[in-house]
């Protein structure tokens, strides 16, 4: 008997192309083998960019066998002059006479790829009150058909917690998290045997081999307790985790003694990927139940966003079992600390931004944020120290339960934090007056659009948003031994426009349509953007694919400075 595995893929995503706004152009004929695997996937395997050299690749695996891969190199400058175009095979797995392993060069692989297979550890917290450090192995084999690993994994050792890190508080004050290493960190509470709380805590970083030793250990004057972490990326490559502390209320665990005479005054925690404690600063919080989306690093400063809700926020303590992101969002918090320092805490409300709403001239209503269903995006930081973080709101249908996407929205912080505006588009998707949910996989407004803001000349800032209106399902399949395997693909194509505003003044203008149909941008899932950043990311290139019958085994390639619009 066959086994049968489906995967599913959620890739392609295909744009209409931007002609007029850029500084040159040109059209690659494919070889079928390239066409034929750009056409299905959407994209290229790998792009390189060397701006030493001034150059970038595009590297297409057109053929993939059981050792080997066969992939054509296509080479361009910076000026979208084709300088060579060259087909290699890879060996992905051999021997040598010793029969050991064969290593590949790392810089011909896709990015993801880190050996045709390898076998890594890590610990985890186990057991009915986590009171167990189990030791996982995961054996992962390099699948070129999905380009993703096959994973296999099994707890090989078991350790009681309290052997490795004495005697601790269980939840709530038990936190763990894996670093890039394999090392569990172990954060626990300290019981204050006078007062009979918890009102600090330790870190203990156990490496793979079951050694354990205390990396970080704080206070507080009062009791508080974990309401978030994470890790986040620094802007020199590493990863830190940010841990947040509230004053801590509710019916269940609300301290009986030394409970904080103000509600609002919470804790900013930074560790290191080891666990080390980096910065600790105390900051009053203008939203409770505060849905952390991220944090992000800008010159040495770091900034903590998201929404939250203002009620009762300078009364009552944080409920700790409170179900984040479910009550009116009304508040749109971001928190910047630079070291142990706190810059701001901004937190405008519902009133203050729509106050401050701006639409194109063309658009007859604005759109307001309702702090109700809203998708929120990713923050970027504009050269003039700005920040703009971009979301689309939504509805639930009442068929599928998954959420219909609408009007796209991007709020504007000045530099010290001072809300500044609130910009808004009407839906494309509801002027186009699509029919009502067919299914949920392959209608476009079941899925989020996207927006981009980019800096050009005088001071002048662009938007650039993506609105998905067609989507596209492939399913294919084929057998490996006695194994079938079924394969669905979802293509999302997007409408691409641009529209030119003042972050000063807030003047935004009547967004334009990106270029026609013959070619279709998508988005490099290394990038996630539909371009790739050239000259130190003062300029862009476009990649695209043909989507008609007279160019579809053809690339298009476009070249956008900004400093030109």
């Amino acid at each position: 008997m066959k086994k049968i595995i489906a995967i599913q893929i959620l890739i392609c995503m295909l744009f209409q192309v931007p002609a007029q706004l850029l500084e040159k152009e040109t059209i690659i004929d494919l070889s079928k083998k390239d066409s034929r695997f750009s056409a299905f996937y959407g994209f290229p395997n790998e792009v390189i960019v060397n701006d030493q050299n001034q150059q970038f690749e595009l590297v297409y695996v057109n053929k993939v066998k059981r050792k080997s891969i066969k992939r054509n190199r296509l080479v361009f400058d910076y000026d979208l002059n084709l300088i060579s175009d060259h087909s290699e095979e890879i060996e992905v797995r051999g021997y040598d006479a010793n029969q050991t392993t064969v290593k590949t060069d790392a810089a011909k692989m896709p990015a993801n790829y880190k050996g045709e297979d390898y076998t890594t550890t890590m610990l985890t917290l186990g057991g009915l009150m986590n009171n167990k450090i189990e030791k996982t192995e995961a054996k992962y084999d390099y699948n070129w058909t999905s380009r993703t690993y096959d994973v296999e994994t099994k707890v090989i050792e078991k350790v009681k917690a309290k052997e490795l890190v004495g005697k601790t508080m269980q939840n709530p004050y038990v936190l763990h998290y894996n670093n890039a290493a394999g090392d569990l960190l172990y954060v626990s509470g300290t019981l204050n045997k006078k007062r009979l709380v918890v009102d600090a805590y330790k870190v203990h970083r156990i490496k793979p081999n079951m050694e354990s030793e205390v990396v970080a250990e704080w206070s507080f004057d009062y009791v508080q307790r974990h309401f978030f972490g994470g890790w986040f990326l620094t802007e020199t490559g590493d990863v830190n985790m940010i841990l947040i502390f509230a004053n801590a209320g509710g019916k269940v665990y609300k301290p009986k003694v030394n409970q904080a005479p103000k509600p609002n005054e919470w804790t900013y925690v930074r560790l290191s990927s080891k666990g080390e404690l980096m910065n600790k600063a105390s900051f009053k919080t203008k939203a409770n139940n505060w849905q952390i989306l991220g944090a992000y690093e800008k010159d040495g400063s770091v900034y903590v966003y998201g929404p939250g809700e203002s009620k009762g926020v300078n009364e009552k303590h944080q409920d700790i079992l409170a179900a984040i992101g479910t009550g009116k969002q009304d508040v749109f918090q971001i928190l910047k600390i630079t070291d142990d320092n706190v810059d701001f805490v901004t937190g405008p409300t519902l009133d203050e931004i729509n106050q401050l709403s701006v639409k194109p001239a063309g658009q007859k209503k604005k759109v307001e944020y309702d702090g109700k269903r809203v998708a929120f995006g990713n923050l970027n930081i504009a050269p003039n120290r700005d920040i703009f973080i971009n979301a689309q709101d939504w509805s639930l249908d009442a068929r599928s339960t998954k959420p219909l996407y609408k009007s796209l929205l991007m709020f504007q912080f000045a530099a010290d934090g001072t809300f500044k505006r609130l910009y808004g588009i009407e839906s494309q998707k509801e002027k186009a007056g699509i029919g009502g949910a067919i299914d949920p996989d392959t209608d476009p407004r079941f899925f989020q659009d996207q927006g981009q803001v980019f800096a050009g000349p005088n001071g002048n800032m662009f938007w650039n948003t993506f609105t998905v209106n067609q989507i596209n399902k492939y399913v294919s399949k084929w057998t490996e031994g006695s194994i079938e395997y079924t394969q669905t693909t979802i293509v999302k194509r997007f409408t691409g426009a641009i529209a030119k505003f003042d972050p000063e003044s807030g003047t935004l203008e009547d967004y334009q349509k990106l270029g026609d149909d013959k070619f279709l941008l998508y988005a490099l899932p290394s990038e996630g953007i539909p371009s790739i950043s050239i000259d130190g990311g003062k300029k862009k290139i476009f990649l695209g694919y043909g989507s008609t019958k007279d160019t579809k085994n053809q690339i298009w390639l476009g070249k956008l400075d900004p400093a030109k619009l």
